[in-house]
């Protein structure tokens, strides 16, 4: 070979790296740009359903020290997961755009990540002859679809699903360093890093279990080793990966018992959630094909039927068996249909949970859908290309085929990628349009609802929404549908049954609170209420026995002994009334309607004894304070506790205070014309008592 021939090829051998360089960067900042569009508006989203716990939990409100954050009960199943939403805490607190920054980070570092698992895969020795020159195309594809799908939405938007995608990206890492490690020479650093990976999944969620065998398997498709002569070779990798399964333990261990996951549930059986389960493989199938009906709360039925269970049955278990076919042949397409089957089998197979469908479980599965579907697509168009070159020129042998590609129409190409941004585009908008769901609690409820209007719970749920937004008509109607679809949910009777006394039909509350309490006698809630109801009856002996029962079952529920204590009060028993409101208030010192019910009894009870004006003035006047001056119930307490005290001319001047509020509004209900009309009647006897003929008699209650 000449001097010049060498560096002819030197430069050609540059330019090729260069260029293959070039297209390496240019995809990373094709999928970050894809994938930020497409979640460019979850900011705007709110906390939706479950999110609230976020906020609810008191340990990630601390950053230092962290163990709190990692190991407290609430958050040692998934420890850094509570760590990150206590990063999140200290940034922005009950802010939202923290979290979906962080989410959203998360979801663009796992694409990342998928892009090079597929890249290195590719360009492993194996496959590296035949599909090194489209690895970077094939992956970028694979990338693309899969940052900006729809259905990865439920793990990215919602962010109390952060678990998943976290659990994902350390998935995917370990994967990627396993491979780096197995493909390089001296691999005990990428080891390292896989197994480090390994254990942050580990720490994220259960899910991860999965991974060490998704690496083994991996070893074994495309390696082309026995499993055995594998792990003998790489055993440090091998025992690393299986000493983070002890990590995983023990979260497992320390954490509380999950009614909702794992063998704990009551709902489903392990066997009637196997039955169920392959109907719902199918349908994540279709979602990753065309997913056009996303739903946050499917309440998915269990399969009970012959005609439920085995047509999908067969399919699945069909499925499952050529996937295992492929994997022993050593097929390199299998392993993507492998993961998808092996990341779902924790939760779609024998382990019940109480919901058989949550799209976030697709999260990660469906990377392996995705690659399964582009390597097919792709494989389809060079066969045509090769029908069509073998068609208009000499037949050509296999070591041809590279060079018949080339030689294809052109066209091909251009419909391929046009195909490609048509796809990422319309899968990018149906995910744009999917996160306005969750804007707010109402509009994610009134999606389930328009989707699912069998759901009782979607219906209970978007009344709750209503009912915050002060829509109090339209949540009692969505209530009564509930309870209509399923009579046996204690907590929609009980909040069907309180919302309708809070409306002032007491009958019709009474029989929804009762039949509340005889689905759960253990309730404190549904006893307080029923007892409230019972009350403004006049069935105060009823009463009672269900107040008394609520303090009894639950010692920090403060409404329960405010409401106890007027029950007390209507028999006259001034003194454990008044016993029972400084309950409610050691709970909750800052209530003002606490405050003043007790100042109220402390001046005006018939039990002289336990008169006291000091402590009575104290308590309305904070009553009053914490409301701004602008409550009228508080201030006309004030004023009758003044009036008591022999302050006539304050009592008259606060009265009148609750008068001009009351007045002010444009719309008044029954009981705020009820109370105006006793205000008046009370302000003028206030001002007769101030007067040199004072009246002797005043009716404060």
């Amino acid at each position: 070979m000449t001097i010049e021939n060498e560096v002819a090829g030197a430069e050609s051998f540059t330019k090729t790296n260069r260029k293959s360089e070039v297209s390496h960067w240019l995809a990373i900042l094709l999928v970050v740009v894809a994938g930020t569009i497409a979640y460019s508006n979850s900011f705007s989203g709110a906390f939706v359903f479950d999110d609230h716990k976020i906020l609810d939990n008191t340990h990630i409100r601390s950053l230092f020290p962290p163990w709190d954050a990692l190991f407290a009960r609430e958050n040692v199943d998934r420890p850094l997961v509570g760590l990150s939403f206590a990063v999140n805490y200290a940034i922005s607190e009950s802010n939202v755009w923290s979290y979906h920054a962080l989410n959203l980070m998360i979801h663009l570092l796992a694409a990342l990540t998928l892009f090079g698992v597929i890249r290195r895969t590719l360009l492993s020795r194996r496959l590296h002859e035949r599909w090194s020159k489209h690895a970077n195309t094939l992956a970028l594809c694979c990338a693309l679809l899969w940052v900006v799908h729809p259905l990865t939405t439920q793990a990215v938007t919602y962010i109390i699903q952060r678990g998943e995608s976290m659990m994902a990206l350390f998935y995917l890492l370990t994967l990627y360093c396993a491979i780096r490690g197995i493909e390089s020479s001296g691999g005990n650093g990428w080891y390292a890093a896989a197994v480090a990976a390994c254990g942050a999944g580990m720490l994220s969620k259960q899910v991860m279990v999965t991974a060490p065998i998704a690496v083994l398997l991996w070893d074994y498709v495309f390696e082309s080793e026995p499993i055995l002569e594998a792990m003998r070779r790489r055993w440090p990798l091998y025992a690393g990966l299986a000493s983070t399964w002890a990590l995983l333990a023990a979260t497992v261990i320390a954490a509380p018992t999950n009614p909702t996951a794992g063998f704990a549930v009551t709902s489903f059986t392990p066997l009637e959630y196997l039955k169920t389960e392959p109907a719902v493989i199918l349908y994540y199938l279709r979602l990753s094909v065309w997913p056009d009906a996303l739903c946050l709360d499917y309440k998915w039925p269990k399969a009970q039927t012959l005609g439920e269970i085995l047509p999908y049955a067969v399919l699945v278990v069909t499925l499952v068996a050529a996937t295992s076919w492929g994997v022993v042949r050593r097929r390199s397409l299998s392993f993507a249909a492998a993961f998808f089957f092996l990341v779902l089998s924790v939760t779609s197979s024998v382990m019940p949970f109480d919901d058989p469908v949550f799209e976030h479980r697709m999260y990660l599965p469906l990377a392996g859908i995705v690659t399964f579907t582009v390597f097919v697509v792709f494989l389809s168009f060079r066969r045509l290309n090769k029908a069509i070159s073998s068609g208009s020129q000499p037949a050509r042998g296999e070591a041809d085929y590279e060079q018949a590609s080339l030689e294809a129409p052109r066209v091909l190409i251009y419909v391929g990628w046009a195909a490609l941004v048509l796809a990422v585009a319309v899968l990018a908008s149906l995910t744009i349009s999917r996160n306005a769901a969750y804007r707010s609690d109402f509009a994610m409820m009134a999606d389930i609802v328009r989707k699912r209007p069998e759901n009782d719970r979607a219906h209970a749920n978007l009344a709750f929404a209503l009912a915050s937004l002060g829509r109090h008509q339209e949540a009692l109607q969505h209530l009564d549908v509930s309870c209509r679809l399923n009579p046996s949910n204690t907590a929609t009777q009980y909040g069907l049954g309180l919302g309708l006394y809070l409306q002032g039909d007491a009958s019709a509350a009474r029989e929804h609170l009762e039949e509340a309490v005889r689905l759960k006698p253990d309730g404190a809630a549904p006893q307080w209420a029923l007892g409230r109801v019972l009350l403004s009856q006049g069935a105060v002996d009823e009463a009672i026995k269900h107040l008394s029962k609520a303090v009894e079952l639950n010692r920090e529920f403060a409404p329960a002994y405010l409401t106890y204590g007027r029950a007390l009060e209507k028999q006259s028993r001034y003194g454990e009334a008044i016993r029972q409101y400084r309950n409610a208030l050691d709970l909750n010192w800052r209530w003002p309607e606490a405050l003043s019910q007790l100042a109220l009894t402390l001046a005006t009870c018939e039990d002289r004894a336990l008169h006291n004006m000091e402590e009575a003035l104290s308590l309305a006047g904070k009553a009053v304070s914490l409301t701004g001056f602008e409550d009228p119930v508080a201030l006309d307490v004030f004023a009758a506790v003044y009036a008591e005290a022999g302050r006539f001319s304050d009592a008259s001047s606060t009265a009148q205070k609750a008068i001009d509020i009351l007045s002010s509004r444009t719309a008044l209900d029954d009981a705020d014309k009820a109370q105006l009309q006793n205000l008046q009647e009370r302000l003028l006897a206030y001002k007769k008592m101030d007067s040199p003929h004072p009246v002797t008699t005043i009716q404060w209650r």
